[in-house]
């Protein structure tokens, strides 16, 4: 009987088999690094949509009467959680509302709250004089790999009444958002050259945009068509 020959990868062979394995990673590398960060920066304005969502919803249900939340710096990672009350939302609305509430000016805001009379989402509530807002800690916290960008605030009222506000960031001669969202791999802190916000030319970057209905639409910014598409 023959004897069968169990023939072996020679040396050679796996020495040129790892040479051809480290030429295509060499090549794949940066490709999967750009995915690893856009795939970890969507998933987390996509946590942060369905956060906005959730609010939404809790506003509309009469959860909240009203509910503003803002992203300020230094402290980006956290978002400002405020709401009225339904009794101070009752004083805000009504007819002929106590001074307090348009500064002792009625005749300025045509007998109306300024709050019912510009149906605008505030700057800042925590330093408001006219309106009595709750500070809540219904907060979203953001990881280390993103920055935000600008400080600003949206609100949400029951049947989108008050304007949601917030668009702060301009993605085109059309069409503004309210945040831009960044990674922090390829952008520095607020004093940097490179900032995260509107204006750079940095991939990885999002935008959400809340619509005067407050539908909540996301963007994302092609590097290489210089342009903000649709998601």
């Amino acid at each position: 009987m023959q004897k069968k020959i169990v023939k072996g990868f020679s040396l050679l062979e796996i020495l040129v088999a790892l040479l051809i394995i480290g030429i295509v990673a060499a090549f794949s590398y940066p490709n999967l690094s750009k995915w690893i960060k856009d795939r970890e920066t969507r998933a987390n304005v996509n946590k942060f949509v369905d956060y906005l969502e959730r609010i939404k919803s809790e506003v509309q249900s009469g959860k909240y009467a009203l509910v503003a939340i803002g992203m300020y710096e230094p402290d980006q990672w956290t978002n400002q959680f405020y709401y009225m009350t339904k009794e101070e939302w009752a004083v805000q609305m009504k007819n002929n509302p106590p001074g307090r509430t348009n500064r002792n000016n009625p005749g300025q805001y045509n007998n109306k709250s300024i709050l019912n009379n510009a149906k605008g989402c505030p700057g800042y509530p925590p330093t408001i004089d006219y309106q009595n807002w709750v500070k809540g800690n219904d907060i979203y916290i953001w990881p280390s790999e993103n920055r935000m960008w600008p400080n600003s605030w949206v609100c949400f009222s029951k049947d989108a009444i008050i304007k949601p506000g917030g668009e702060h960031s301009r993605l085109s001669s059309t069409l503004q958002a309210w945040l831009i969202i960044c990674s922090s791999s390829n952008t520095t802190t607020s004093n940097g050259n490179n900032r995260c916000n509107d204006r750079n030319k940095n991939d990885y970057r999002y935008a959400i945009k809340v619509s005067r209905s407050y539908k909540i639409s996301v963007y994302k910014y092609h590097l290489k068509k210089d342009e903000w598409i649709l998601q």
